[in-house]
């Protein structure tokens, strides 16, 4: 029996090394990447001679082998030194039995190691018991080796799954590249993308499941915690502490509302569910607003290109013809632009904020258009000697050297046969005489080289040749002869013709002058404001409030300016921005009780306010429009802007204040129209605010006032 049983175990000394030797050969081959050329030539003797000495002089084979005995450690160190694979057949006998003793060795230490501590465990002697140690032995040594070959039957299973995977992905390889011939490049990059997207959907699947077995790891884990409170509990332990569910943070809201989530105060659990019900909105009227104003600057440089730059206005002198036609020396002053933009004339024409283009003024009717027409009472037609040029003058104007026709103006009434429409007497509505009925007329056969030329906001109007209403940039009317046959209001305002002449009716200028700016640097400011706090209100309120707030804030600053300023050339978003900032005095005030530092907020406003209407002073920069448009702010936003309650009484009294500024907001609006309309507001000196004369003729020159 003893005999049989060293048999026995001398067969499986030996199976084990050959299955060491065998797996240390392959992992080898793995490495150098000759796994597939030692399986095709497995049989080859000088092959696989030569693949069994490279593996076997590998250091992590010696370390690995070798760790037994001092005498497989020394022949393995000879066998290191080996310079050929014939010098391993002398060794192999001395190799094979020191491998043979070392692995016997721990299969020996390894069977007694746990038959010792089994002993133990059940109170026996380890040497000792009903049963022999060398049947436990037996009975261990046979686990181990089917642990063994389970192991061994593993690895090769393993290594035939890699193999087939292997085997099909070249198949495929191929496959797509054979199908890859016959496709264009577009199905080629197509088929790309599909597999891209395959590939994809593969790594999100795998990487879900990963996290579903992460979130089942966690809960066991946190069921195993409670069952170790829940026992510590029954033994008399502390008492657990009940898992607080974790709700979802919410994001951080803009403005105040933001701070007062970050506030060390504590806050009510009412207030905190009210910010939390309160969701941020994306900006999108504050990104099509700055979008539709700089198209706009844009087109106005592009077409009308920027006036002089500077403070002072810029004189310019040419030599032009003269109303007679003989050439003259002429100067005018350029007025300059201070933000780098077009000129207040052009601003104008494209909508800016100027009251007489918006209703009918009676200040400059009364002190230039109406002593234009009575100043033509007097005008006669100054003709050449020899009846060549002329034009409608005063005698006085007219030179000595020409003769003048009191009472008649060049191709005046006096040229007319009948009236073309029947009921108007006034001139030019007549039909011309005929050649032969102008023979004895001069002031009907002449050629008319001056006409009407409107030269300034205010409807200034004189006959002058177009070449010089060209040079000062006034409107020449070719086809009128008289002052009194133009409006100079409707030509230099643009826009849509006005219904009634001589009636303005602009209003829509207090909307449209939201879009326009004075100049690049106007705009940028704008801008700027734009992106700093009118974003944040629109993420708290969104666009729908954002939009009445916007708009109310600045028609209703714009109807302040034209009532206390009305002479003053006005644009730009800025009373819409004041009316933001109103805003922001509004929630300040409505998130007083919960902020950290209410005052320290309120000063910083306070100051950023102060700033800005200093800034009003500098030309084109309306303060009226500011103050205005800060006013309609704070009544619109106390209307439209969410807001939170600490309580009931609070509740009452911020709806309360809705519904009195609600209605309050429709009646300024109303009102400021109405006095706007009837010209009720007279205020000489409201002025002051809008500028400060930094020289003597700074606000003039500037054209804070066009009078």
């Amino acid at each position: 029996q003893q005999q049989q049983q060293q048999h026995e175990q001398q067969l499986e000394v030996d199976g084990t090394s050959e299955v060491v030797r065998s797996s240390t050969v392959n992992v080898s081959l793995k490495e150098s990447g000759q796994t597939d050329s030692m399986q095709r030539s497995s049989t080859g003797g000088s092959i696989r001679r030569q693949s069994l000495y490279n593996s076997l002089r590998r250091k992590s084979f010696v370390e690995a082998i070798g760790k037994g005995t001092d005498s497989v450690k020394s022949s393995f160190r000879r066998l290191h030194k080996a310079d050929s694979p014939h010098d391993l057949q002398p060794m192999a006998a001395v190799i094979g039995s020191a491998m043979r003793t070392t692995l016997k060795r721990k299969s020996m230490a390894s069977v007694e190691k746990p038959m010792e501590m089994e002993s133990r465990a059940f109170g026996q002697d380890p040497s000792g018991g009903k049963a022999s140690a060398a049947a436990r032995r037996d009975k261990l040594l046979e686990a181990r080796r089917r642990q063994q070959k389970q192991r061994i039957l593993e690895l090769r299973q393993e290594e035939i799954r890699q193999q087939q995977k292997s085997k099909r992905r070249a198949e495929r390889e191929k496959r797509r590249r054979e199908e890859e011939k016959n496709m264009s490049p577009k199905e080629i990059e197509e088929a790309q993308k599909r597999r891209a997207e395959r590939r994809q959907s593969r790594h999100e699947m795998r990487r879900r499941r990963s996290k579903e077995g992460a979130d089942l790891l966690k809960e066991e884990r946190h069921r195993h915690r409670d069952e170790r409170r829940r026992s510590k509990d029954s033994s008399g332990g502390e008492q657990p502490k009940k898992r607080r569910r974790r709700r979802k943070r919410a994001s951080k809201l803009p403005g105040h509302l933001g701070a007062m989530q970050k506030s060390s105060r504590k806050i009510d659990t009412l207030v905190k569910d009210q910010i939390r019900g309160i969701h941020e909105h994306r900006p999108y009227f504050s990104y099509y607003m700055t979008f539709c104003q700089i198209v706009v600057m844009i087109i106005a440089l592009i077409v009308y290109g920027t006036a002089p730059i500077g403070i002072e206005p810029q004189t310019k002198t040419a030599t032009v013809d003269g109303p007679d036609g003989t050439p003259i020396s002429a100067s005018f002053n350029v007025q300059p632009n201070f933000w780098i933009g077009p000129s207040p004339t052009v601003l104008v024409l494209m909508g800016a904020k100027f009251s007489p283009c918006m209703r009918h003024d009676s200040r400059i009717f009364n002190e230039v258009v109406n002593p234009a027409k009575e100043e033509e009472q007097n005008f006669g037609c100054c003709i050449e000697q020899g009846g060549g040029n002329c034009y409608s003058t005063t005698q006085e104007r007219c030179n000595i050297f020409s003769d003048f026709q009191v009472g008649k103006p060049c191709g005046g009434a006096q040229c007319c046969s009948d009236y073309s429409n029947g009921t108007s007497d006034s001139y030019p509505n007549c039909l011309r005489k005929t050649d032969d009925m102008l023979t004895t007329e001069p002031s009907c056969t002449c050629t008319i080289s001056a006409r009407p030329c409107c030269t300034s906001l205010a409807g200034d109007c004189s006959i002058e040749s177009q070449q010089y209403c060209d040079f000062i940039d006034g409107h020449f009317h070719s086809t009128a002869a008289l002052c009194s046959d133009v409006s100079c209001l409707e030509s230099l305002c643009g826009l849509v013709p006005f219904l009634k002449r001589d009636q303005p009716d602009q209003w829509y200028r207090v909307y449209i002058a939201l879009f326009l700016h004075t100049g690049v640097i106007h705009l940028f400011f704008v801008i700027l404001m734009h992106h700093s706090f009118a974003i944040d209100i629109e993420k708290l309120a969104g666009w729908f409030r954002m939009f009445f707030i916007y708009i109310l804030s600045g028609i209703g600053g714009y109807l302040f300016s034209a009532n206390f300023a009305p002479y003053q050339v006005s644009t730009g978003a800025s009373p819409a921005l004041y009316g933001m900032l109103g805003c922001l005095f509004v929630e300040l005030f409505q998130s007083w009780q919960v902020l950290k530092s209410p005052k320290w907020e309120f000063l910083k406003l306070l100051i950023v306010s102060i700033v800005a209407l200093g800034v009003g002073i500098l030309p084109y920069i309306d303060n009226w429009s500011h103050v205005g448009g800060f006013v309609l702010g704070v009544m619109s936003a106390i209307v439209f802007l969410p807001y939170i309650t600490f309580g009931k009484w609070d509740a009452t009294r911020k709806r309360t204040l809705i519904f009195i500024m609600l209605p309050s907001v429709i009646a300024v609006i109303v009102i400021l129209s109405i006095l706007f309309a009837t010209e009720s507001v007279n205020c000489p000196n409201c002025g002051i605010i809008n500028c400060v004369n930094i020289t003597e003729t700074f606000c003039s020159d500037n054209l804070q006032e066009v009078l």
